[in-house]
Parts: C-alpha cells; structure tokens; sequence
C-alpha cells in the first residue's frame, strides 16, 4: 500500500513482495508494472552464473533477482 501511495505521490518507487499470485512477475514492480518475462530471463540466466553449483532457495534466487532489477534501475549499488 505505501509504494502505491508514493507512487501516487510522483516519487519513484520499487515494490518487492512475496508471494505471487498469478505470475512471477508481479513480484517485482517498478513504478506500479510489473517486470516483463524477458527481464526475468536475462537475469535469470545472470544469477545462474554468479550462484554456480551453491544452493540456495528459490525465496533467496528471486530476492537476489529483485535487487539486481533494482541496481538496474539505477536505485541501489551492489558490487
């Protein structure tokens, strides 16, 4: 509720929630929309490649999808 009052508001907003739905991709929203299936993938395939054979849940692989869609937004730095 507040990222949609902010948004409102004119600020910018990130919103990462869980669980879905209806689909992935509203999990993650920037400004209200949602991520699109092809960002999904290419960071995806991203995260594939940082994690290699270490083992983590599928909460912790989106949570880590959520932030580096953000960092790509400009909105966070990670290193």
């Amino acid at each position: 509720m507040t990222a949609y009052i902010l948004s409102a508001a004119g600020f910018k907003t990130g919103l990462y929630t869980s669980p879905h739905l209806i689909d992935f991709t509203e999990r993650i929203k920037v400004n209200n929309l949602k991520i699109t299936q092809e960002q999904v993938a290419s960071l995806a395939c991203q995260i594939k490649e940082l994690i290699g054979r270490e083992h983590f849940t599928f909460f912790e692989i989106y949570t880590g999808l959520a932030f580096m869609y953000f960092k790509n937004c400009g909105w966070i730095l990670l290193s």
